[in-house]
């Protein structure tokens, strides 16, 4: 199986061809490895997040881009402000950063993560539900309609699937508890991803027509709640050219 930890070395490395490091935010593993669902072919994908500088808030915006390894893998590249974008839309592929095991974080900026991002983690993964069902949904009904014969993508819709029940359950604390499959479950995703037998059409059928009745339920969201962490997300960010600032000033 792949080594993670070399990965993120490796994917890392690929970064600071392109940015310094006092730039660089980290690199967080997305995917497979958070889901308890990697195989011993997967690959580890991961997303680099940046810190713009003053010439880049106010000349050269850092734009979102994918850096592909010799390998296969990916790296997705994108400033701050996307990625809080994306935790503001509940989609799940950048949430789940939040709670990966697999990462590496700047030494520079370990306090700014754990106070801005990592403390209110659990928050932030509930700041819209109905976004994030409908994201959920969303994403399901569209990769299930692709191929419905294909043996992964029904895996994926599965743990999807599993995803919603766990998130709209009462009695589930946490959002990994959401995302990590328990070993049973697992090894039978596993088994559809790598064995990969040929799906019956009905029976994604049947998975598409739940997706298509949760879609349509009712959700309320705390929308105090949630001015208050637009609040404290907003405060992180604008003092983000002060940091930078000050980190390029202790460097030199």
């Amino acid at each position: 199986m792949r080594d993670i930890s070399l990965a993120i070395q490796e994917h890392r490395q690929k970064v600071l061809e392109l940015y310094p490091k006092h730039q660089v935010l980290g690199i967080f593993v997305y995917g497979s490895q958070n889901y308890n669902c990697a195989t011993e072919n997967s690959d580890v994908d991961t997303k680099a997040i940046i810190i713009p500088s003053l010439y880049n808030l106010a000349i050269k915006p850092v734009k979102t881009h994918i850096i592909e390894l010799e390998n296969g893998e990916h790296c997705e590249v994108m400033d701050i402000m996307h990625l809080v974008a994306n935790f503001r839309k509940q989609n799940i592929n950048f949430v789940e950063v939040l709670f990966t095991d697999h990462c590496w974080v700047n030494p520079l900026y370990e306090w700014y993560w754990k106070i801005w991002f990592k403390s209110l983690r659990e928050d932030i993964a509930v700041y819209n539900p109905a976004y994030c069902l409908k994201s959920i949904c969303g994403q399901a009904i569209h990769t299930l309609k692709q191929d419905k014969t294909n043996a992964k993508k029904y895996a994926n819709g599965l743990r999807l699937r599993y995803f919603l029940i766990n998130y709209f359950d009462e009695k589930v604390l946490s959002y990994k508890e959401c995302i990590y499959v328990n070993s049973k479950f697992a090894d039978y995703l596993i088994h559809l991803k790598t064995d990969k037998p040929v799906i019956d059409e009905k029976q994604t059928d049947e998975l598409i027509k739940w997706f298509e009745i949760v879609k349509e339920g009712i959700v309320k969201n705390d929308k105090k709640k949630m001015e208050e962490l637009d609040d404290i997300l907003n405060n992180g960010i604008i003092l983000l050219p002060n940091i930078i600032t000050l980190k390029n000033l202790l460097e030199i």
